[in-house]
């Protein structure tokens, strides 16, 4: 009996033990657990500090209205090359893990293929040409930087570039062609040198965000559509020395206020200034010797047209040149 009772309290004894071990064999599983969770965190704020710093670090080193501005060593410092290949008899470009892109080389650039989802493009000095087409529907580009020696911008180089914010041609740049800008709907500044002496057609139609924008001061004519559908446009300086309004230059240009047409203008292209709702007064100098259908056209009763040195429609004036409903103040 004394045996069995013995027996019995060594079991109970050996049982307790074992219970106790796996309580605290427990209690550790379940601190291993948390640090391991704790650890996670902890890497995962870690990565997310990082890729903040670095989104701050590359968006210091692009802040800037002027793209010239731009600190390209800080956006390439420690990246890596993603991608090489040439754009041009004499032009290579550099593709980096952050999404920038920088283009080395001489003379003419053309499409550099492989960057057309590329956010930041670098333009390095030595390129003197952006060809046709260069960058057109390069829809994911939302910066670039243009070198001092470049000269010609091609027909299109940025046409429907949709997420470009700005664009600052460099002094020394003498032409710019057709639709070089056009449906840049997103751009809301461009400032072109007054080194452009050679202009297309449609440079920045239906870049319907963009709120500032200049005319070189060499232009002598405003080409057709050039400002065609800027909605957002709010002011901009005919060149004293223009002689001719494009068809279409300033058609639905429906926040622009103001309008100076210079005295030495001779002729006003057809649909000119049509739709421009909010501009009140406008004088139409006596250079003006031909203007064209619907040049005025949409112009309401708050509006006013002030024709100097002349009483009456001239017959090379078309018939329909403003609208019936505008007030026009005739001083001959």
């Amino acid at each position: 009996m004394k045996k069995s009772n013995t027996v019995k309290m060594i079991a109970s004894l050996v049982l307790a033990a074992l219970m106790t071990m796996g309580a605290a064999g427990c209690g550790d599983s379940s601190k291993t657990n948390a640090d391991s969770a704790s650890a996670s965190t902890s890497s995962a704020q870690s990565n997310t500090d990082e890729k903040s710093t670095e989104d701050q670090t590359t968006s210091e080193a692009r802040t800037s209205d002027d793209e010239s501005q731009i600190n390209v060593d800080e956006l390439i410092a420690g990246q890596k090359v993603m991608e090489t290949s040439s754009c041009g008899d004499n032009a290579t470009y550099t593709l980096y893990e952050n999404d920038v892109a920088v283009i080395e080389g001489t003379g003419k650039l053309t499409k550099p293929y492989g960057l057309n989802r590329t956010k930041t493009i670098i333009i390095g000095e030595g390129i003197t040409e952006l060809d046709d087409e260069c960058f057109y529907r390069y829809t994911w580009m939302n910066t670039v930087k243009l070198p001092s020696t470049l000269k010609k911008i091609g027909k299109s180089a940025f046409d429907e570039c949709t997420t470009l914010r700005s664009v600052w041609a460099p002094d020394g740049v003498t032409e710019i062609g057709e639709r070089a800008f056009a449906v840049c709907s997103q751009m809301v500044e461009c400032r072109l040198p007054d080194t452009v002496t050679t202009m297309g057609e449609s440079v920045f139609q239906a870049c319907e965000d963009m709120t500032k924008a200049n005319l070189p001061s060499k232009l002598t004519t405003v080409p057709a559509n050039t400002f065609y559908q800027c909605k957002s446009l709010e002011s901009i300086t005919i060149p004293s020395g223009a002689t001719e309004i494009g068809n279409g230059a300033f058609n639905f240009c429906s926040s622009l206020e103001e309008m100076v047409i210079p005295a030495g203008v001779t002729s006003i292209g057809e649909n000119a200034f049509e739709y421009d709702k909010r501009i009140t007064n406008i004088t139409i100098p006596a250079s003006v010797e031909k203007i064209g259908k619907n040049a005025f056209f949409d112009w309401g009763e708050s509006q006013t047209i002030t024709v100097e040195g002349k009483s009456e429609r001239p017959s090379s004036w078309d018939y329909k040149w403003a609208d019936k409903h505008t007030n026009v103040v005739w001083q001959g």
